[in-house]
């Protein structure tokens, strides 16, 4: 038996209290599962059982233990799905639609990953809104956006901070805000316009359970599809923007944009939004489970640290 079959035993016998109980469970002898446990005990070199004669209990390091490999089978067992569906999904074509600053900064990375497991699935791009789902122009969405509709399926992939930021020109000029009320009082920024009418998106801040939903003097308004010039709209020094992190990464990293309030950045869900439909074809299957794995993995990176080493050089900035 190899190691990871003698975790999935093991992982049963906690769910399911004993040895015996585990065996009828699997199928198998109840010497069979002991055995299973006792290769994982020498491999490890802990008791993952206290014996006392015939009984038997889980320890409390036992409990650790299946806690933590709980997940890693799991994940397994998804992977195992998604080579699967890469060896049975149909040929044909997929219309994904996604907004190119999110296909720039989360989607291409990873797609040629999607290429080389489903070489037989040819993928179509486009700038398609939520709508196009329902006039059957799109076979799936990815957006930063909850669905509008209620007939659509949302499946959030992973989330992203929300950060806000602005130019050392500006801060310069307008000072630095201690406390998100700063900026509705005394800044400039930068919206993008979203929803029927049209309206201003407003500057969302979260920190321990306090939320705020504030409006500044807006300077430039962006359409939603506009998004992707946010980065530059905030270097050229317009006022404060706020923008999903990782289309603001690189500015960020170089010093052409310093973060603001970065304790008070909240998260938004990248959402994946498809038809619900009994009668889904295994590409578009095979798409919906290969995003939630790589695309979900790729938005795991750590949370951004910034000190005030981060924004030294405001003080230094030339009149």
């Amino acid at each position: 038996m190899s190691p990871i079959e003698a975790m999935r035993v093991f992982s049963t016998v906690v769910e399911s209290g004993s040895l015996s109980a585990a065996a009828r469970s699997l199928h198998m002898s109840t010497a069979h599962v002991s055995r299973a446990v006792q290769m994982l005990e020498r491999r490890i070199d802990t008791p993952l059982l206290e014996r006392a004669g015939r009984r038997t209990r889980i320890s409390e390091f036992g409990r650790a233990y299946a806690h933590g490999v709980t997940p890693m089978l799991a994940s397994l067992d998804e992977s195992a799905v998604r080579l699967a569906h890469a060896r049975l999904a149909d040929g044909g074509r997929l219309r994904i639609g996604v907004s190119a600053a999110l296909a720039s900064t989360v989607l291409l990375p990873v797609l040629a990953d999607f290429r080389t497991r489903f070489p037989a699935i040819e993928l179509t791009l486009t700038d398609a809104p939520e709508r196009a789902l329902l006039d059957g122009s799109a076979d799936c969405v990815l957006t930063y956006d909850a669905p509008s509709e209620n007939s659509l399926v949302s499946r959030s992939l992973g989330k992203v901070p929300l950060a806000c930021c602005a130019s050392p020109k500006y801060i310069a000029y307008a000072g630095l805000p201690g406390h998100p009320a700063e900026i509705a009082a005394r800044h400039s920024v930068a919206l993008r316009m979203t929803g029927t009418p049209r309206r201003p998106q407003s500057l969302t801040f979260q920190r321990n359970g306090e939320c705020l939903n504030l409006c500044g003097a807006i300077n430039v308004a962006m359409d939603d599809d506009a998004t992707r010039i946010a980065a530059a709209v905030a270097v050229a020094g317009v006022g404060v923007i706020q923008a999903p992190y990782v289309l603001l990464r690189q500015q960020l990293a170089t010093g052409a944009l310093l973060p603001l309030l970065d304790n008070w950045w909240p998260s938004i869900s990248v959402q994946l939004l498809y038809q619900s439909d009994r009668h889904m074809s295994r590409r578009l299957r095979a798409w919906i489970d290969w995003s939630i794995l790589a695309v979900g993995a790729a938005l795991e990176a750590p949370r951004p640290q910034f000190g005030l080493a981060a924004i030294g050089t405001v003080f230094d900035a030339p009149d």
